[in-house]
């Protein structure tokens, strides 16, 4: 399990249309892990069966757990009358590589799991983490 304070920050560029508004945005999204408890990432080993799930055991440093995301995304607003709006959001997130995940990738090849799958089933490894957030919400112009 983990938890995480996250801190937003983005940009966006406004088209004005009526009672519509259209806006890209880009940004980041840090986030800073304040608790965690191993146990979750899965190796997978083959054997005569097929392949064996195990669990393996992540440091249990909460900072090495901290995440940034490169965000980019499309939002909405609709006035509804007065100050009042409407506002849909869309957003995705890239992560980029932690030096845990830059450590997990560099132990791979000396990982004795590679020596028992067929053979060329393993020549390269990365770790890719992306994200879709979206939301609605109601505002007030000051």
């Amino acid at each position: 399990q983990e938890t995480y304070l996250s801190f937003v920050a983005l940009a966006k560029y406004p088209f004005h249309f009526g009672v519509f508004s259209l806006y890209p945005l880009a940004g980041v999204e840090y986030d800073l892990n304040l608790s965690y408890t191993g146990q979750h990432f899965v190796t997978n080993a083959w054997s005569t069966t097929g392949w064996n799930s195990t669990p393996l055991a992540e440091p249990g440093e909460a900072g090495a757990q901290t995440r940034l995301f490169l965000l980019g995304g499309l939002g909405v607003d609709y006035k509804i009358s007065g100050p009042f709006f409407v506002r849909a959001q869309g957003l995705y997130g890239y992560k980029l590589q932690t030096p845990g995940d830059l450590n997990r990738i560099a132990s791979w090849p000396n990982n004795p799991i590679w020596t028992t799958i067929p053979p060329n089933a393993y020549t390269n490894g990365t770790i890719t983490a992306w994200k879709v957030d979206a939301n609605i919400s109601v505002g007030y112009h000051l």
